[in-house]
């Protein structure tokens, strides 16, 4: 058997089998990519009104008296200062975001609980396809190998891309979009250039991604800068308190 063919075999068989949840993860690692953006555009709606010339921000203490003075049953545990002139306060509290004003300290309103919702329900089936309590280690076992797995496409994938003859013709049916003659050429065509165009950043992502899953990768990534990997501990207790203060700042 050539060694091509026997790459290829196992190069589609791990597409089909854990396609839907690389699948899964790509689009929702996309989204998450772009958290921020997403909460900032659905509170864009709070703005600090500008005072007359002259008049400065509040100083963060100040603006926590007038919080306290005003609102004695809040309870602020982080305080985010926007650099725009009318970029309003953005104060957290249990189970809440708050906006006030950032010259006088007026509360302005609530942050989108929507979309805060939508975006933590993402990451839960970004990293634990949704599955909670004592599943989660299950779900994070086939995340975590989905992950490995599409690392090994995008090597094997690479390799069977490489033309079985290096001239120009044959390079370019690989390396550009051409027009077809049948479907089935044309996905051939679109397969190759998009792997290969996009196989570099997706092996950068994936292999950073390998220390997220597996306790060994984070431990490599330790000793290769030469320092020693930190005591193991709880990873789903310790993700699910995070996911709970992620959770509660929006």
């Amino acid at each position: 058997m050539k060694l091509r063919t026997l790459i290829f075999w196992p190069h589609l068989v791990a597409g089909v089998t854990a396609g839907t949840v690389i699948l899964l993860m790509s689009v929702t690692g996309v989204l998450l990519t772009y958290e921020r953006q997403f909460i900032a555009w659905s509170d864009s709606d709070y703005r600090s009104t500008l005072p007359t010339p002259g008049t400065g921000r509040l100083s963060v203490e100040a603006l926590l008296q007038t919080i306290r003075e005003q609102h004695p049953d809040l309870a602020p545990s982080a305080v985010t200062l926007g650099s725009a002139a009318d970029a309003p306060v953005m104060v957290a509290v249990p189970q809440r975001t708050l906006y006030f004003d950032a010259y006088s300290g007026r509360l302005l309103g609530e942050g989108s609980q929507g979309v805060r919702r939508f975006m933590s329900e993402t990451r839960a089936w970004h990293r634990w396809i949704a599955v909670e309590g004592d599943g989660r280690p299950v779900a994070r076992f086939i995340t975590g190998w989905s992950n490995f797995i599409f690392l090994f496409i995008v090597v094997s994938g690479f390799y069977l891309w490489f033309p079985r003859k290096w001239t120009w013709n044959h390079v370019r049916s690989v390396l550009l979009f051409s027009r077809t003659t049948t479907s089935k050429a044309r996905d051939f065509n679109w397969h190759n250039v998009i792997g290969v165009w996009s196989a570099i950043p997706l092996f950068i992502v994936v292999l950073t991604a390998l220390p997220i899953s597996f306790p060994w990768a984070n431990a490599l990534v330790y000793r290769a800068v030469g320092e020693e990997p930190p005591a193991a501990r709880g990873r789903e207790g310790a993700a699910g308190g995070r996911e709970g203060r992620a959770g509660g700042a929006g």
